[in-house]
């Protein structure tokens, strides 16, 4: 390179700086980044546990191959959009849902409420029971007496019945399906009562009950307990086979079971399943804590109502729920026969089971709702925090301060740190036992004024709802006309 800052090789060489330069050129600074608009908080999924509601059944279409993903079913089964009220209900690693089938919409307003008739007064005065027959206790290599599986279907098949939901006067609408078992005559020897899962039929729809012949007789609703999921009906037809009920006292772990119902409705009734009892006096949380048999007989939508019977053709049980996930198998939970005899002797001569406390409201996890979410965290109100969406005429919060859309915050005292606390003091409670509400109202701009309320428990006697989580959320985020 000459003087000239030329190069012999590469031509001239502009000079720009080097390593030694005392001011080497400096680069740009970077724009100073722009934060991002932050998304509104979303509330976190619904978490119902042990719900009842299933989703439909789809029975397969075998000719032509099906091209849709998801088998489609038979026209004659065809009703309206499907019990839509509940999505598909994650716990921890499974659902439990109920075994019923639901094409059609029930009336959550009427859950929890038995539904009664005009000629339930003759039901009233009714004096018969559902005995229970003695069942060997044994010991765990005891079978005595002990039938063979094809034994036991024989003497079970004939109390099975079909329970068919309707939408409307026409036969061919079918919206709900579940299964029943034959209880006995009534008093008079006019009726026979047929037993089944509150959550079949604790609707609005016209019911009937399809007898293993085939045969078809219009049901009346006697009544349903929600906190069990029992339901009674009764059929104006007598002469029918009567299951026989055992002792679910008895039963140990590891003992045979039977499972007999409607999987998939009237299509699949009379299907018979094996298996064996997994867990005694398993709790599990519905809307309330329930007593379950675990077992592994396989039941699908369509069970519920069915019956658990033992190796003695006895019906120790009466399905109502299962898990339902990929990674679970024959995870299912059936009421026990003798919780079975204490709520059908009740429905049958009261209509109701009498010494139970509400407080008689429904309500939403405010937590479950956007707005609900927002007032709770800037607020810093309690995360298990209520929203009341109604009041019941007989509640002893009905006429006082207190309005629907107001949220629960405490109870005597105690935050509500989860959704189930104020059920769990409930059910511990008993009638005329007295709670300490703190109630918060929200109002414009969403200030809040709180205030606090005694309210009594009162009887539970079927009229009305009971306390439970309302099944229509969406409502409960339009809170522009009411917060």
């Amino acid at each position: 390179m000459d003087e000239n800052n030329n190069d012999p090789i590469y031509g001239p060489y502009e000079y720009n700086w080097s390593p030694q330069d005392p001011n080497p050129p400096q680069p740009e600074p970077e724009p100073e980044p722009v934060a991002p608009i932050p998304e509104p908080p979303q509330p976190p999924q619904p978490q119902y546990p042990y719900q009842y509601n299933a989703p439909p059944y789809a029975a397969p279409t075998y000719y032509p191959p099906p091209q849709q993903a998801v088998p489609q079913p038979p026209k004659k089964k065809r009703g309206r959009a499907v019990f839509a009220v509940l999505a598909v209900i994650i716990v921890l690693a499974g659902a439990i849902i109920g075994v019923g089938i639901y094409r059609g919409v029930n009336n959550p307003a009427e859950a929890g409420s038995p539904k009664t008739s005009s000629s339930q007064n003759k039901a009233d005065k009714d004096d018969s029971k559902l005995e229970i027959a003695e069942t060997p206790s044994g010991g765990i290599l005891s079978t005595d007496g002990a039938l063979t599986s094809e034994q036991v279907y024989e003497k079970v098949r004939n109390t099975n019945v079909a329970v068919q939901l309707y939408s409307g006067r026409s036969a061919e609408n079918v919206v709900g399906e579940g299964s029943g078992i034959i209880l006995h005559e009534d008093s008079t020897k006019t009726y026979t009562y047929i037993l089944t899962c509150a959550h079949v039929i604790n609707g609005d729809e016209r019911i009937s009950v399809e007898l293993e012949d085939g045969t078809t007789f219009e049901a009346t609703v006697i009544g349903y307990d929600n906190r069990t999921d029992i339901g009674l009906l009764r059929i104006k037809k007598t002469g029918l086979t009567a299951a026989e009920f055992g002792d679910s006292d008895q039963l140990k772990v590891g003992a045979p079971v039977y499972a007999i119902g409607n999987p998939g409705g009237v299509e699949f009734k009379g299907s018979f399943t094996p298996g064996m009892v997994s867990a005694i006096d398993r709790p599990i949380q519905s809307t309330y804590k329930m007593q379950t048999i675990q077992h592994t007989a396989p039941i699908s939508p369509g069970n519920s109502g069915g019956a658990l019977v033992n190796s003695y053709g006895q019906v120790i049980g009466v399905n109502s729920q299962k898990i339902v996930d990929n990674e679970y198998e024959n995870m299912g939970f059936a009421i026990p026969s003798k919780v079975v005899q204490n709520v059908v002797n009740n429905l049958i001569s009261k209509g109701y089971v009498p010494d139970r406390p509400k407080l008689g409201i429904q309500y939403i996890a405010a937590s479950q709702t956007q707005k609900g979410y927002y007032v709770i965290h800037i607020k810093d109100l309690p995360s298990g925090s209520l929203i009341i969406a109604k009041i019941d005429e007989d509640s002893a919060i009905s006429g006082t301060d207190v309005r629907i859309n107001d949220i629960i915050t405490h109870v005597n005292g105690k935050p509500l740190n989860k959704a189930d606390v104020l059920l769990s003091l409930i059910e511990k409670g008993k009638v005329g036992d007295t709670l300490k509400l703190t109630i918060a109202r929200v109002g414009e701009n969403y200030s809040i004024t709180t205030f606090e309320v005694n309210a009594k428990l009162v009887e539970d006697k079927g009229n009305s709802s009971t306390e439970e989580e309302t099944t229509q959320p969406w409502y409960y985020d339009d809170f522009e006309s009411i917060w």
